[in-house]
């Protein structure tokens, strides 16, 4: 089983580096989630209980399940179990993913013909969960800017601005940086290796800061830690200094920028779409929380500006007569 998964895993990258028009780019980012979840159904742990409750051991789930070695003994009864399991123990994008990857990976193994047919049919996926995700409130920005950690308050400054993706702050080069263009920006490479122009005209001192900083203490990057999960671990501990909730995430600074440059500045959805590196702009309207009190307080004012033009037509009338 866990030379079928590297090899599946090596085909997904081998398509993604001869850019194959069949299959969409993923990134590295993307390939390794795929590893993860492919890794916990062959390696992590299923707690086996006896008939009073108690757990008696801990097994591998494909050798718990009698399939340690042979993809095609799997069968729908232990994939259900598979998902009960992850669903105690996992958030529900997480199941959703997780079981979304598996059954892509079975499905390739049925047209190689390493087993005969898939075992995890698509209605045994659950749904999709809705993305819970939002913008950051005022309060929690300013925290975060003002009394966040002394490492991480310009990082904080710079994904307010900007809404880079955590993995492109994290990759994010000194020589990345275009202070002498036309209009001063970041040259991303991002998801599926796509490359966009960031501004950042009026954070310039911010950036020059940032890179003084990271040459004084001999880093090649901007970021001051070394990995996506690192500066997870990071903004983990100083939100729960400052009493934050968990929702207050490096990716909770792209939906906020989408947000203001949405009702603040009527940036049009196309430019923000270019602006956080979306694939299209259904995906950016994911990102937008637009402020609904403005389409009451339009709603009344133009009621009021129709009934201003009814009074008019009514006096003139009167008038008339």
């Amino acid at each position: 089983v866990r030379s079928l998964c590297v090899e599946y895993l090596k085909g997904v990258r081998a398509r993604t580096a001869a850019g194959g028009a069949r299959d969409p780019e993923r990134s590295d980012a993307t390939l390794g989630a795929y590893s993860k979840d492919l890794a916990r159904f062959v390696r992590l742990p299923l707690d086996l209980d006896d008939d009073d409750g108690r757990e008696t051991r801990t097994l591998p789930f494909l050798e718990a399940m009698g399939a340690a070695t042979d993809l095609a003994a799997c069968t729908p009864r232990n994939l259900e179990t598979y998902r009960e399991w992850l669903m105690h123990r996992y958030a529900g994008q997480t199941v959703y993913q997780s079981m979304v990857v598996l059954r892509m990976m079975f499905l390739w193994a049925e047209r190689l013909g390493y087993i005969d047919h898939c075992p995890l049919d698509a209605h045994a996926i659950p749904d999709k969960p809705t993305s819970r995700r939002r913008p950051l409130t005022d309060d929690e920005r300013q925290t975060l800017l003002r009394d966040g950690d002394d490492r991480l308050r310009d990082s904080y400054h710079l994904l307010a601005a900007t809404g880079l993706r955590i993995s492109e702050f994290c990759g994010l080069h000194a020589d990345g940086v275009r202070f002498d263009a036309v209009v001063p920006h970041l040259h991303i490479i991002g998801k599926g290796n796509k490359v966009r122009d960031v501004p950042i005209a009026g954070i310039e001192n911010l950036v020059r800061r940032m890179i003084a900083t990271a040459e004084a203490a001999g880093r090649a990057r901007l970021s001051p830690f070394g990995s996506t999960s690192a500066f997870h671990r990071a903004m983990k501990r100083d939100r729960e200094l400052l009493g934050l909730s968990k929702e207050v995430t490096p990716h909770a600074f792209r939906h906020d920028l989408a947000t203001y440059l949405v009702n603040e500045t009527g940036t049009p959805l196309t430019e923000i779409r270019d602006i956080l590196g979306h694939s299209s702009v259904r995906v950016t309207e994911r990102y937008m929380h637009p402020d609904r009190s403005k389409g009451a307080e339009g709603i009344a004012k133009r009621a009021a500006a129709l009934a201003e033009s009814v009074q008019d037509r009514y006096e003139q009338e009167a008038a008339n007569a």
